[in-house]
């Protein structure tokens, strides 16, 4: 009788732990997606810090310079240019194109900032999938990011990244948001005028329009399947400084509601183990009684 109450305890030891482990693992899971994000974040936001000291640094000269070799770099795009599907995976660049508002070597010519998915990455030139891990990448073919008349730029992104966001949430953005394209230490607004859905191979939206001036964010759609890309597009607008602020609280308020969704995860999967190491000692109790 003491061995199989030995025995007993042994295997209700053995499952407690079992139980434990896998509440652990939960709770890792449950986790995981949002500290590798916010440690994305992080680490974003000291690269982009780093542009910006570098812009800083440049001088007003240089940095004119800088833009105005991009404006002219996009005259030469409106003799035409083929655009390709920014997922496809033989874009090739060239020398000419890597070192347009390239300050400090590593190819980040930019930063995008989406305050209403709370979004704020930089980008890279070109799209293939070193850079799409890294952060949001600029179609090569498309207009540098610098704005002006008879100009389209395409910014692309993933989504579905187990580390991090970056375009996940673009399909929560609707017609009259806006976003911010951030180059040389000068701001560009964009407030969105279309959203479409599209096959890859359906290139004809990210074409430049004569006398438009467009930027379009692409991402792989539906969520997992990607079989088709979704295109935002939005049109330059003036930089306003209220419309901003008002943009980054209402992102804010979205980050608050994250964090009150992950705290009730972590509080019911706590309240779950004591639940269940009450009833086993209510158990153990009846058992010796």
């Amino acid at each position: 009788m003491k061995k199989r109450k030995k025995k007993n305890k042994k295997l209700q030891r053995f499952l407690d732990i079992l139980t434990i482990l896998a509440l652990i693992i939960g709770l890792g899971v449950l986790l995981y997606p949002t500290i590798s994000n916010y440690l994305y974040v992080k680490r974003s936001e000291k690269i982009i810090s780093a542009y910006e000291n570098n812009s800083i640094d440049m001088g007003e000269n240089e940095k004119t310079k800088k833009y105005n070799n991009a404006i002219i770099y996009n005259q030469g795009l409106l003799n035409g240019v083929t655009i390709s599907d920014p997922f496809s995976t033989n874009i090739e660049t060239d020398e000419v194109y890597e070192r347009q508002l390239d300050i400090d070597g590593n190819g980040m010519m930019g930063y995008i900032d989406i305050p209403e998915i709370n979004l704020e990455a930089p980008i890279y030139h070109g799209t293939k999938e070193v850079v799409l891990q890294a952060g949001i990448g600029h179609l090569y073919g498309s207009s540098l990011p610098v704005g002006g008349e008879s100009t389209h730029s395409v910014l692309t992104g993933h989504r579905g990244l187990p580390s991090k966001k970056l375009f996940t949430d673009l399909d929560q953005m609707d017609i009259g948001d806006r976003f911010y394209i951030h180059i040389l230490g000068r701001t560009l607004a964009y407030q969105i005028n279309q959203i479409v859905t599209v096959l890859p191979t359906q290139t004809e939206e990210l074409s430049i329009v004569e006398g438009m001036d467009y930027c379009t964010l692409v991402t792989c759609t539906p969520y997992g399947i990607n079989t088709h890309r979704l295109l935002i597009r939005g049109e330059r607008i003036p930089y306003s400084e209220d419309d901003y602020k008002d943009d980054v609280k209402k992102g804010k308020s979205d980050i608050i509601f994250e964090i009150i969704i992950l705290l009730i995860g972590i509080f019911i999967i706590f309240l779950l183990l004591f639940l269940y190491r009450r009833k086993r000692k209510k158990g153990e109790k009846v058992v010796e009684e």
